[in-house]
């Protein structure tokens, strides 16, 4: 009886020191960070998800964050140049990173969680020109890496319009659809579109300044001459399609001026 009473008191006692026993805390992970694969400056971001978007989206700055390996981070120019990061976790919502070319100078990309925007904080001065706040973007795919920005676009626009035909046009009653895929039904013809709002000269668009948007039929992409370069605009609920004119010699860059009255599309909520 006393052996089996000495055991039972040990047991309890073992059991009382494992409950009471401290825990280690989890080391954070930033996953509110790094579950989101794809962000875009924040500027540029609120010019293009705008009611009115600005006619000069090419002339803007545009950056991009994708997150597709571990403790690495590439940062575009938006379809233009791109630097690599490695980064290492400091906090629950925090990162540091070390740009190729800047590793004595590592940025801290805080997340405030309420706005959803993601801060650099720079090591000295601020680099000039470099964008200082991200928001992400989950519905942008990060494997095609060539189409980052065009599928940012393509988001935007996509959805179901309703064209306004014009005076002497047969009425048309078939909706006009645009699909976040870059695949168009309706569209003029065409079966595919491209918005080339990649950012600092994304536009050959001179007279007026005007959005760049590529039109092709399913399966010629790629192929010169298979694509049409029309300007665009999107004003609330309406987008506007002009067709161009180039005017550069044909051994230079294109520089288009727009050409005629636009096609107007109202979108259908």
């Amino acid at each position: 009886m006393r052996f089996f009473f000495f055991v039972l008191s040990a047991t309890i006692l073992f059991v009382a020191c494992q409950q009471s026993a401290p825990t280690s805390p989890a080391a954070p992970d930033a996953a509110s960070i790094l579950k989101h694969k794809y962000w875009v400056s924040k500027p540029y971001h609120d010019a293009l998800f705008s009611e009115n978007l600005p006619d000069t989206l090419a002339y803007m700055n545009c950056a991009e964050l994708i997150f597709q390996t571990k403790d690495t981070v590439i940062m575009t120019a938006c379809m233009s140049d791109a630097g690599v990061g490695v980064y290492t976790i400091t906090g629950s919502n925090s990162i540091s990173i070390k740009f190729e070319g800047l590793e004595d100078k590592p940025i801290t990309a805080t997340l405030d969680e309420k706005t959803g925007t993601l801060q650099f904080s720079f090591t000295g001065e601020p680099l000039p020109y470099w964008p200082t706040a991200f928001v992400a973007k989950d519905e942008v795919d990060v494997n095609n890496f060539d189409i980052l920005t065009l599928s940012l676009g393509r988001l935007r626009l996509a959805g179901n319009y309703q064209y306004q035909t014009k005076t002497g046009e047969m009425a048309v009653t078939s909706l006009t659809e645009l699909h976040a895929d870059g695949t168009a039904v309706n569209f003029g013809g065409f079966d595919k579109f491209e918005p080339w709002i990649a950012g600092v000269g994304s536009s050959c668009i001179q007279h007026p300044p005007m959005n760049l948007m590529n039109l092709m039929h399913a399966g010629h992409e790629g192929h010169d001459g298979e694509s049409v370069a029309v300007g665009w605009q999107l004003h609330g609920d309406t987008l506007r399609i002009w067709d161009t004119q180039n005017l550069a010699p044909a051994e230079d860059l294109p520089e288009y001026k727009l050409k005629g009255e636009p096609r107007v599309y109202v979108k259908v909520k």
